[in-house]
């Protein structure tokens, strides 16, 4: 069973409300039950770090030199505009 990492953004109060891990569909479809996505953001966590060991979320915005960009899931894998995420902290 998977282990999915995401933290939930509320618009209302301006701040992170929670940073959890959920296990398996079952878990992931339960955000939908406690989160409104008209008055929440739901990011799943990619995986990896940047160089100061901060996890790097889906909407996060990365400088690296004089590139910047934001964090996005699109089928099935984690992107900066059209790199591959991996790709992207590696270089």
């Amino acid at each position: 069973m998977s282990n999915y990492i995401f933290r939930i953004w509320d618009k209302q109060s301006k701040k992170y409300v929670m940073t959890g891990a959920l296990y398996g569909c079952e878990g992931i479809a339960g955000l939908s039950t406690y989160f409104n996505r008209q008055t929440h953001i739901v990011q799943q966590f990619s995986g990896l770090t940047d160089v100061n060991g901060t996890w790097i979320f889906e909407g996060d915005v990365l400088k690296y030199g004089t590139k910047l960009g934001i964090v996005n899931f699109t089928y099935g894998c984690f992107y900066v505009d059209d790199v591959a995420l991996n790709e992207f902290v590696s270089n």
